[in-house]
């Protein structure tokens, strides 16, 4: 089973581009943009544009909702059913904006945002959990 990260897989650089609103403005766009980036204390250049754009929304939901319950710790799973770790490669990318080296299977402390531990994880799910 394969799927991209995102309806569209778009990198950052790709959601700002195509996604425009119907009147083809994006200022909205800009300040969703700049807010998910500050949330996870990244800047905007084309290290963070080139990443998938799903990664870094799901990223600052974790810890914005980690905010929200007063939680400490914040985590952002991948949950994989490829048997050929497919699309690991958007992830490794990501968690390097925060220097972080990934490996499947393994839990990754990426840094502490304003209190909140922050980390990741690409789990590999059992190929027999995909057949019903």
């Amino acid at each position: 089973m394969s799927e991209e990260f995102g309806e569209k897989g778009e990198t950052i650089s790709q959601w700002r581009k195509y996604s425009k609103s119907e009147s083809g403005d994006t200022r909205n766009k800009e300040i969703r943009l700049k807010c998910l980036l500050g949330k996870l204390e990244l800047e905007d250049n084309n290290a963070t544009g080139e990443v998938k754009y799903q990664l870094l929304h799901r990223t600052a939901s974790a810890v914005i909702e980690s905010e929200r319950w007063g939680a400490k710790r914040a985590l952002m799973l991948v949950h994989s059913f490829s048997q050929t770790n497919e699309h690991f490669g958007d992830y490794q990318q990501f968690v390097r904006l925060f220097g972080v080296e990934a490996r499947p299977d393994c839990l990754a402390f990426a840094k502490n945002i304003r209190g909140i531990a922050l980390y990741f994880a690409w789990a590999e799910g059992d190929e027999k959990y995909l057949k019903c």
